[in-house]
């Protein structure tokens, strides 16, 4: 099994258009509700919220509708590939999974998303196949009904960390309190983020806001200064500037670059030993002697 891509995703602005994979789709919602809808035609209609798990097979087009009220979802999505040889676990996938599709697995595994993404896009090859086997073992517990939330003090922290840093994706808030509404020590709050996510809380957040730029810029009608403004940038020189440190290149390079992208969603990716933008390139089916080109530029 491959996993092709584990992404953060912040979706806004009310319904997104149909699409399909040609892999297998599984999409962990955090934040924020709407309406799935699939099936021959859409006929099939699932509310989706914080906690919902689900999955959707290859070449199965469906459609989220974001409610009106909240306008932006969180979520979330791995997908993954499998190969010929593989019965057991394509068997799995489209049985036991199949069958079942939404599971209500509450909102407390953020950090398992999160580490692991950083896993599986690992220049480490045994790292990368630890990661997927970790998630084949998640699957095989949710099916069996024994999944278990972060029970260790220190998971616990850093989850609710990831909770109210993902909620701050518009604002700009202070590590001092974000520290104190732990009951952590601002140097103590630091300390453990770091060693369990690679990078301080505020980078992190960065990162995140950089993630949901992502997102923005393929919209055509928003300007990149409204873009710096939504996500609580000072101005758009350092949105800017920022967004060049975690891309590799400009908001603007970036729209011109992906703009047209057949992913409905760019994909967005992240480790601590992998450029974003050498992820985004791979996802985007852009060659490799390409990729060599612009990290020589």
């Amino acid at each position: 099994m491959l996993i092709k891509n584990a992404a953060f995703y912040y979706k806004v602005n009310g319904t997104l258009r149909w699409h399909s994979h040609d892999c297998y789709e599984f999409d962990y919602i955090v934040r924020g509700k709407g309406t799935i809808r699939y099936g021959p035609r859409g006929r099939k209609r699932r509310r989706i919220g914080p906690g919902l798990f689900y999955l959707f097979l290859p070449h199965e087009e469906h459609q989220l509708v974001l409610d009106r009220g909240d306008g932006e979802v969180i979520e979330y999505t791995i997908h993954c590939q499998i190969e010929d040889i593989e019965r057991d676990i394509r068997a799995f996938f489209e049985g036991e999974l199949a069958d079942k599709r939404f599971f209500n697995i509450g909102v407390r595994q953020r950090y398992f998303f999160e580490e692991l993404r950083g896993k599986v896009y690992s220049r480490n090859n045994l790292l990368m196949r630890g990661g997927i086997y970790r998630f084949l073992g998640f699957l095989y517990e949710l099916a069996a009904g024994v999944l278990h939330a972060p029970d260790e003090a220190e998971d616990r922290h850093v989850e609710e960390a990831l909770r109210m840093l993902q909620a701050s994706i518009k604002n700009r808030p202070a590590l001092d309190s974000l520290a104190g509404r732990l009951g952590l020590s601002r140097s103590y709050f630091v300390h453990l983020f770091k060693k369990r996510m690679g990078l301080p809380p505020m980078k992190y957040l960065a990162r995140l806001k950089v993630e949901a730029a992502c997102w923005h810029l393929k919209r055509a009608d928003v300007a990149v200064h409204e873009v710096a403004h939504e996500l609580g940038f000072e101005d758009e020189f350092y949105f800017s500037r920022t967004f060049k440190k975690w891309v590799g290149m400009s908001p603007r390079a970036y729209r011109e670059r992906y703009a047209h992208g057949a992913e409905p969603v760019l994909i967005r990716k992240w480790s601590p030993d992998v450029p974003l933008r050498e992820r985004i390139d791979a996802m985007m089916g852009v060659p490799e002697i390409v990729r060599r080109e612009s990290r020589a530029e």
